[in-house]
Parts: structure tokens; sequence; C-alpha cells
């Protein structure tokens, strides 16, 4: 069996997808071309990125994944804000921020980010940043359009319980990449 590209994440809610799909579909006309979107139920937030994983790793990432979240429980998180990598003014990629008041996002990440170093994952050498991706640029350049557009988008108050965390394959394709759940591991629930 091959090695599998894999990553550790959160998963959305069917509202906030159909919500983020809205404004794709807005979004769509003023990138002419120069822009590719995930498609909306495939959308996201990446918690630790594994690469390619061997079969015989897949044990350890799935041993690890629930180190991590021994100590969790659930949380709200509320899409806030939006912007670009690395900034608006010549955007490679357009997202949607997150902010989580109770600060149980950033902790969990950070015990994910742990536990994976200890079971000989490589580390994440960029600092952590919870984001959806919502589209990725081909010309950064000829997007000044759309990046003002995306950069007047106001966001409603759309907030969302996190309940789980799912070790998730990705299989690039063609149209897309498809996305396989492996593990999942539920979130307690708050004493």
């Amino acid at each position: 069996m091959p090695s599998c590209r894999s990553f550790v994440c959160i998963e959305l809610p069917k509202e906030i997808k159909e919500n983020l799909a809205v404004l794709q579909s807005r979004l769509r006309p003023l990138a002419k071309g120069t822009a590719s979107w995930p498609k909306p139920e495939g959308l996201h937030l990446t918690l630790k990125f594994l690469g390619d994983v061997t079969p015989g790793r897949l044990e350890a990432a799935a041993d690890a994944l629930k180190r991590g979240c021994a100590e969790s429980q659930k949380f709200q998180v509320c899409l806030r804000g939006t912007g670009g990598f690395p900034d608006l003014r010549a955007p490679r990629v357009l997202w949607v921020g997150l902010a989580d008041p109770s600060g149980e996002l950033e902790k969990l990440q950070l015990r994910i980010e742990q536990t994976f170093r200890a079971a000989g994952f490589a580390a994440e050498e960029r600092p952590f940043s919870p984001h959806l991706t919502i589209a990725r640029i081909k010309a950064p350049k000829e997007a000044a359009v759309l990046a003002r557009q995306w950069q007047a988008t106001s966001l409603e108050n759309l907030c969302f319980s996190v309940d789980e965390v799912v070790l998730m394959r990705s299989d690039l394709r063609p149209d897309g990449a498809l996305y396989t759940p492996m593990r999942r591991l539920g979130l307690a629930t708050p004493v």
C-alpha cells in the first residue's frame, strides 16, 4: 500500500460551507480566470499538515492525534475577517479568519503539534494562523479587483461548535482534492 497525503483538521458544518459557497459564487466573476476555488464541501480548518504518510506510520499518527486531543473539550469558533497570503496587494490565497474567544483552538493545535513532533513527524515552522482557504490565486498581480472586493467583504457572525478532530487523507485529482476521513476523534463535553 503506497503512502498517502494526510493532515489533521476540523471539518465545517454544512451551514458554514453553504455560506462560504455563496461568497465564492459572488467572487468568481471578478476573478476572470485568475483563481481556483476549493470545493465548498471540502472546506476545512487544517491544524497540522503531515504530508505523505506511509501505511506503517498511520497508527502512530492516530495515536498522536488521540494524545493531542486528550485534554481538549468542545468549543465555539466564529468566522472573523477576510485577508490574503502573503497580503492583499498580490495575494496567492484568499482566506476567512477564525476567532476563538475561549483560546481552546490554539491550545488544541499546539498540543497536536507537540504530540506529532514527539511521534517523529516533522514540525511546522510557520506559526499557526487559523483560516479557511476560499481561493488560490494563479496570477496575483491580475487579481487586484478581486482582492479589493474580498477585503470589503463583511461576514455575518457565523459561529460553529468544534466537537471532533479528523485525521484526513487527501488525494489530489485534476478536478480538485478528494478528502477521506481516516480517523475521527470526538472532543469531551465541557463539565
